[in-house]
């Protein structure tokens, strides 16, 4: 609660400095457009692990004009508009606040280290997103390198230890033939779409974006490395000790007409160095809901009128009558509902050993 007020008053006192002052007996005006285009809005972002440092993003209504994501580029999941914006780190102490650049620029993301030294978040260079360090003690910043042929998509994200950033990546080509599809739907010739195909084009058209790469920058060295291939993957992540990616593999089959639902996944495992294959550690997510513990590395799902928890390590999960399963925000302890009226907490062999 102690933060969260801090964030609070940090951002009404940067909002009350941008805001103009009004001189008393001032006369009053209607507001007019200026005005209106020039509103500024504040959004909050990441707060370090100790509250004292708060990310804060400003701008003002103009700022996104001129964008054409809801018209003529509509669908278009290559297509990206620069919206400038005024980037804050405000100290919840103080109230005090200071620019992470010097001009107005446009950034997205930006989370701090686990120890609120360093903030990561990306910018553009030479027309391309690029993610970048920034050190709050000097004010630096550091590129971190993207590997060649490929392409930043998205917000990079820190380890548990602080000693990584993961990312995740497309090709060049990738952007170069999905801009040629979505061209195809939009000026080619007007077709009827008979479902001939599995998927229909403008669903096969945002499958692509599964089509990624995952890439592990390792903070001591500066050096980036491809931890995943290019690969149709729903989803990817490094654990929180960075020693495994759990990737996700969508086993929808078609297109499904009745909704939009993501379909089943198969949920896969392998070692972020590189040693050993992937394997399989749920076939399917079919009738399953899925959790994971904040190591990244035991799991549980609830089925029908039974809970299975289970690890990387195990062959199977252990199984146990139960429903509304959920984690505990830290550490390896779990409680779910056993009947209508009584609640189990109980915690990993792991845990209990320690």
């Amino acid at each position: 609660m102690r933060n969260s007020t801090r964030s609070v008053a940090a951002l009404l006192s940067l909002l009350t400095a941008a805001a103009p002052r009004v001189v008393a007996q001032q006369p009053t005006r209607a507001i007019n457009l200026d005005d209106m285009v020039n509103s500024v809005s504040a959004s909050v972002g990441d707060l370090t692990a100790d509250g004292r440092w708060l990310v804060v993003r400003t701008s003002t209504v103009k700022d996104g004009f001129g964008s054409q994501g809801g018209t003529y580029h509509f669908g278009d999941i290559t297509y990206r508009y620069d919206t400038p914006s005024d980037l804050w780190i405000i100290d919840t102490k103080t109230g005090d606040k200071r620019r992470v650049f010097p001009d107005r620029r446009t950034t997205a993301g930006g989370t701090w280290s686990p120890d609120g030294a360093t903030l990561v978040l990306t910018t553009i260079v030479n027309n391309e997103v690029t993610p970048v360090l920034w050190d709050r003690a000097n004010g630096k910043t550091k590129t971190i390198p993207v590997p060649a042929g490929f392409l930043l998509d998205g917000a990079p994200s820190w380890s548990e230890d602080g000693k990584r950033v993961s990312m995740t990546l497309h090709t060049e080509e990738w952007r170069r033939r999905s801009k040629a599809f979505f061209d195809s739907l939009v000026n080619g010739p007007i077709v009827v779409l008979d479902g001939k195909d599995p998927f229909l084009e403008w669903d096969e058209l945002g499958r692509r974006r599964d089509l990624k790469a995952l890439a592990v920058y390792d903070v001591a060295t500066g050096k980036t490395a491809i931890a995943l291939p290019e690969a149709r993957y729903a989803s990817a992540e490094l654990s929180p000790d960075g020693a495994l990616i759990r990737y996700t593999e969508s086993l929808k089959p078609r297109t499904d007409y009745s909704g939009m639902s993501p379909g089943d996944m198969k949920v896969w495992l392998k070692a972020a160095d590189g040693s050993g294959t992937a394997r399989v550690v749920i076939p399917t997510t079919k009738g399953l809901t899925v959790a994971w513990a904040k190591d990244g590395k035991h799991y549980a799902y609830t089925k029908e009128k039974s809970v299975y928890v289970g690890s990387v390590d195990d062959a199977t999960p252990k199984q146990t009558t139960g429903s509304n399963f959920i984690w505990a925000p830290e550490g390896l302890s779990y409680a779910y509902m056993n009947g209508d009226d009584k609640v189990v907490a109980d915690a990993t062999a792991n845990r209990r050993r320690r």
